[in-house]
């Protein structure tokens, strides 16, 4: 019960981070959605695609998302 509480909070938690964290988005910056391989940034270099507080809620929200992932692949492979 407790696991699957914090596999919520850390997926909808890092869900929202991640997309108040691109309000501060600059223009260079491409759509969510982007489907294209060769649009693809590893994390590390999207620093210049945000003002100061945007890229630390983008990697905090991504990194909470991933743990949150994690957590609930442990829950259903390993805890039962």
């Amino acid at each position: 019960m407790l696991l699957s509480f914090l596999v919520v909070v850390l997926i909808v938690g890092g869900m929202v981070l991640a997309l108040v964290g691109r309000r501060y988005k600059t223009s260079r910056v491409l759509p969510v959605a982007s489907v294209r391989p060769r649009h693809w940034v590893p994390i590390w270099r999207t620093k210049a695609h945000f003002r100061p507080p945007g890229y630390s809620l983008n990697l905090v929200g991504i990194c909470s998302i991933s743990a949150g992932g994690l957590l609930l692949l442990v829950k259903y492979l390993v805890v039962r």
